[in-house]
């Protein structure tokens, strides 16, 4: 995979950006796989950080990408320590039109077994309306119910996600959330 892939030097401790060759999924834009952990609302991170918050930090890592690169497509995933109970982000509908029997996103409502919806989940949804992303949690093949990501004595919650630009939003096949006990967060596996 070396001939396709590159990494992208970005200037933010918790976040990795890969970039993917269109050719290699035959895409009509280069794709930045985006790996990130955004510190809680309450971490000392931010105490010495420039942005309040860990949204704004993948916000301004997005468009320093699209500064410097022009048109692109985006794969983030991650603990964004968001919830987004069962909200779209406005203006973003993934399956409109696109009905199939072998279309990844057979249903037109995001599901959830997270019914909160925090500050920095409020910001995301945001975010993804703005860059015009699509949360797959809760509407792909394998994750149609919206499974907890992260089980804990003090509760389950939703913060784990993959989240695609809407122009590649038919490239994920499934999205699976694997159960398993040696950690609080369950991984997320996407198929393309």
């Amino acid at each position: 995979f070396n001939r396709f892939i590159r990494r992208i030097d970005v200037n933010y401790d918790t976040i990795i950006v890969i970039e993917i060759s269109r050719s290699l999924f035959d895409t009509d834009t280069e794709l930045y796989f985006i790996c990130v952990y955004l510190p809680p609302t309450d971490s000392p991170f931010y105490d010495t950080s420039d942005h309040s918050n860990g949204i704004s930090i993948l916000e301004q890592c997005l468009l320093e990408l699209v500064e410097k690169f022009g048109e692109v497509s985006f794969i983030i995933c991650g603990d964004l320590n968001s919830r987004t109970a069962d909200k779209s982000p406005a203006c973003v509908d993934l399956t409109e039109g696109l009905l199939a029997q072998d279309d990844p996103f057979h249903t037109s409502v995001r599901k959830s077994q997270d019914n909160c919806l925090n500050d920095y989940g409020e910001l995301l949804l945001q975010m993804c309306s703005a860059f015009d992303l699509s949360i797959l949690n809760g509407v792909c093949n394998g994750d149609e119910d919206g499974h907890y990501t992260y089980i804990s004595q003090s509760g389950c919650s939703v913060v784990d996600y993959f989240i695609v630009s809407t122009n590649i939003a038919l490239l994920p096949q499934t999205l699976t959330v694997v159960e398993r006990l040696d950690s609080q967060h369950l991984p997320v596996v996407c198929t393309l």
